[in-house]
């Protein structure tokens, strides 16, 4: 199984456009060996071509449905809710920095950029386990 078939993920942001047009790349990638080849590949070639593929659609598609749990979860708002509130009793340089770091590794894994970024990932798994301040995620879980 290729594309949507091999794994569909919710379209709720551009890295599902981007897991779909990546997958396109990864097949064409796989199979343009063939391409000139008189005769059609066997079954056997076909699975040691398509391997890659299987590997990092499925790395993609771990790293994509991790970040929709937090969407989900309620996570996502509770540490947005939680870095506001933060931020809300006063700010300095340190502050700031640890902001827009946080900040900036979230975007890189929304825009699909960074999803697969294993700083990134375990940065969120570790802001949503210690960093929610005392804001409760499942109030804010999308049911």
């Amino acid at each position: 199984m290729v594309g949507d078939a091999f794994g569909f993920v919710d379209p709720m942001l551009s890295p599902g456009v981007l897991l779909a047009l990546r997958s396109a790349e990864l097949v064409a990638d796989a199979l343009a060996p063939f391409a000139n080849a008189e005769q059609a590949p066997s079954p056997a070639e076909l699975e040691a071509a398509l391997r890659p593929y299987a590997a990092m659609q499925t790395a993609m598609l771990t790293a994509w449905l991790d970040l929709i749990a937090t969407f989900y979860d309620g996570r996502m708002a509770a540490l947005f809710r939680a870095g506001r509130d933060w931020m809300a009793v006063g700010t300095n340089v340190i502050k700031n920095a640890a902001q827009n770091h946080i900040e900036r590794h979230i975007a890189l894994q929304a825009s699909g950029m960074g999803t697969l970024g294993r700083y990134s990932r375990g940065l969120l798994r570790f802001m949503g386990r210690y960093g929610l301040r005392g804001v409760e995620p499942t109030e804010m879980a999308i049911r």
